[in-house]
């Protein structure tokens, strides 16, 4: 027999499972109290069998109030945690939309929202000019140069039978007259005879300098940087924005595109990299109402939008058809776009560019650069291409 807790109990074999569970839950109903009684005898007359069966009921019950029963006990059998589904992707973005990006010396002063593309094009087009001139100064032959030296006399080289040149001094201040001559005369007549008159050696070509040609020397050297006229609307697909993308660089950029990137230029000078590794500059320009007699020589080309008043003030008249005959002709549009009756019946080259295939930019605008070295060659010879 065990004493627990100042109670005597009775082997646990000998009490029934109900009566156990009965006594776990501190459940005591008068059924089963003869039964919780059963086995346990009075202890003196104060304490009988009923009471100590109700104080061990009575310290179960503070025993299971003052228990903390574990976290795994309380939410395993009785709780169910309803917890969404929630992919990887959906927390990546999560996590990173509360990243904060550390900061330090070093990466503040990196702009990694800042472009600088309208400034690298404007660098690279002046590299490419000052290229270009330092290429037409080293190929020019060097000016030639007048100056008073070329007025003087060269002097004579060394002849031995024109001595008495040198000679000049040996009088020794006496006024004798070394060209004189007493053969053949007497000495009365030879008293009134004149000096010989002695003959330079020096030619006459070198006492006189030579003349040049004033026109020649005078005459403005003339450029041979061959002229691209555009159209100055807006709605042109060719404008002073993409100009350099289009002709230079060979694909196409649309005007609003370049309108956030860069600025607006009077004109443009284009460096056409050629096959042959050569590069050739060509002048672009959308206003030749000021163009002189030189500039009109060297217009080559000119791109076409549609209506007539673009030629208005143009040489020859403003008159296309005459214009056509003299300068070679180009329209750019889209491959979908409906052709203008202009353009349809005047003599234009007509260059159709895709919406979305930009990979077909570059062989079309080939085309435009085969074009006009055919009318270089033929009509205009004497200029860059």
């Amino acid at each position: 027999m065990d004493i627990r807790s100042g109670c005597l109990f009775v082997p646990a074999n000998t009490i029934s499972r109900q009566r156990i569970q009965n006594l776990l839950k501190g459940t005591v109903t008068e059924d089963n109290k003869s039964d919780d009684v059963e086995g346990v005898r009075d202890l003196s007359d104060k304490l009988t069998a009923d009471k100590i069966a109700a104080l061990k009921n009575k310290r179960k019950k503070n025993m299971a109030r003052n228990t903390i029963k574990s976290v795994d006990d309380r939410f395993g059998a009785t709780m169910d945690l309803d917890v969404p589904d929630i992919s990887e992707d959906a927390v990546d973005r999560e996590l990173k939309g509360k990243e904060r990006v550390w900061r330090n010396r070093t990466s503040v002063m990196e702009a990694a929202s800042k472009e600088f593309t309208s400034i690298l094009s404007i660098l690279h087009s002046f590299k490419l000019r000052e290229e270009a001139a330092q290429r037409q100064k080293s190929a020019a032959p060097p000016p030639r140069t007048i100056s008073n030296d070329r007025a003087k006399p060269q002097p004579a080289g060394y002849s031995r039978y024109d001595q008495e040149k040198f000679n000049k001094d040996q009088t020794a201040g006496f006024k004798i007259e070394t060209g004189l001559t007493f053969q053949g005369t007497s000495i009365m007549s030879a008293s009134g005879a004149k000096p010989m008159v002695v003959e330079s050696s020096i030619p006459a070509k070198a006492l006189t300098p030579s003349i040049d040609n004033s026109n020649q020397r005078h005459q403005k050297r003339q450029s041979r940087t061959p002229i691209i006229i555009i159209p100055a609307a807006g709605t042109s697909l060719i404008t002073m924005f993409n100009v350099r993308d289009i002709l230079q660089d060979m694909r196409f950029i649309t005007t609003e595109e370049r309108k956030t990137t860069c600025r607006r230029e009077n004109e443009v000078l284009i460096q056409r990299l050629k096959h042959d590794g050569v590069t050739v500059p060509y002048r672009v320009v959308e206003n030749p109402l000021k163009f002189g007699d030189d500039e009109w020589s060297r217009v080559v080309a000119v791109f076409v939008q549609g209506p007539a008043w673009q030629f208005k003030g143009w040489r020859w008249g403003g008159n296309p058809t005459d214009i056509f005959a003299n300068v070679a002709a180009f329209h750019l549009m889209y491959d979908d776009q409906k052709m203008d009756n202009n353009i349809a019946k005047w003599s234009v080259n007509v260059l159709k560019l895709s919406r979305t295939k930009r990979h077909l930019d570059r062989a079309i605008l080939a085309r435009f650069w085969e074009a006009l070295d055919r009318y270089i060659i033929k009509n205009k010879p004497h200029l860059r291409y």
